[in-house]
């Protein structure tokens, strides 16, 4: 999927709740291709990621997580990077300090998320970026699918593809079902 950039005078918080804007409307597309993505619709756990931190996985996150509850589904947003969490942040939520590394501590995520699957509907993990850091792949292969998002004019190609060859939902895991290109700006329609 691809997301437009936004103006200087939008903000995230403001285009998320507005319906008609053309980020609103990227975000609905990609939802609608994911529903497509196995022969069994959406995977019912799915990683966020990225290949370095700032390319909008968390926002991609959060605003797939609002795109699903508004088809009514249950859904139940995960924050998985734990090295630089900001959910709590933008959902205005002070940590409680018990959290997913309770139950990584006791490697118990596999069971979470079969536990977790059994009342939400879908499942979406804000992971950390792919390279540098072992949790990604772990993550992964947690995951029932795995979305990369790259950030137009900032990801770097060969990290990008790095994190790609590098990834294990290549050779399996937690199939990587595509890429979200975040802030593509509107005046380079060919470089889709």
């Amino acid at each position: 999927g691809v997301v437009p950039k936004l103006t200087a005078r939008q903000n995230v918080a403001d285009v998320v709740d507005d319906p008609r804007s053309a980020f609103s409307e990227a975000y609905r597309s990609i939802r609608t291709a994911l529903q497509f993505a196995t022969d069994h619709g959406v995977p019912k756990s799915l990683l966020i990621t990225s290949t370095r931190p700032g390319e909008g996985k968390s926002t991609t996150a959060l605003t797939l997580a609002r795109h699903f509850a508004q088809l009514g589904k249950r859904v139940l947003l995960i924050e998985a990077d734990l090295r630089n969490p900001s959910l709590h942040r933008t959902l205005s939520m002070s940590p409680n300090g018990v959290g997913l590394s309770d139950l990584l501590a006791g490697s118990k995520l596999v069971s979470a998320l079969t536990v977790a699957a059994e009342v939400y509907d879908q499942i979406i993990i804000d992971g950390p970026p792919v390279l540098g850091l072992a949790d990604a792949p772990i993550l992964s292969n947690a995951a029932d699918g795995t979305l990369l998002v790259v950030h137009a004019g900032k990801t770097k190609i060969k990290p990008a593809l790095l994190a790609l060859s590098e990834h294990p939902a290549r050779a399996g895991g937690g199939g990587l079902l595509g890429a979200v290109v975040r802030s593509l700006p509107p005046d380079r329609p060919d470089d889709r």
